[in-house]
């Protein structure tokens, strides 16, 4: 996967999908490359799926992921607390889907939700902090 993903520089990554992955033996460092490899390449749509793993990985690249200018369609299944940066931006953002995914505090999901200028899809499922939103699940479709 380390080659492909770092070494083949020809054409875009449309797709990137990461799922139900078994992260015992896996460094860290190699799940944060291979998700911040198809960003730096202007990647289009991201899948994250982590399942039941959360102990297991703490390195989620989110200052790159949530600040992508060409991401259009993000969904993560992170259950693990999920820190949102201070500082994010992803303007073309049209599709959000976040399930399993535990925010530290209330400003996180209103920065993260503010940050997306033309969101038009939101789905939230079984969030663990929400106090904002105070719903279990949420759909939001413009």
């Amino acid at each position: 996967m380390d080659k492909l993903l770092f070494f083949h520089i020809e054409g875009r990554i449309e797709q990137f999908r990461l799922n139900h992955i078994n992260m015992l033996g896996i460094n860290d460092s190699h799940v944060c490359g291979w998700i911040s490899a198809p960003l730096w390449r202007g990647v289009k749509e991201i899948d994250l799926d982590f399942g039941r793993w959360p102990s297991y990985f703490t390195m989620l690249p989110t200052a790159m992921l949530f600040t992508s200018k060409t991401l259009v369609r993000l969904k993560l299944k992170f259950p693990d607390v999920m820190v949102v940066p201070i500082h994010v931006c992803l303007p073309c953002l049209k599709t959000l889907v976040l399930e399993s995914v535990e925010f530290e505090d209330g400003g996180s999901v209103e920065r993260l939700l503010s940050s997306c200028p033309v969101l038009e899809d939101l789905s939230i499922e079984r969030a663990k902090t929400l106090p904002a939103l105070k719903s279990q699940v949420l759909h939001l479709r413009v």
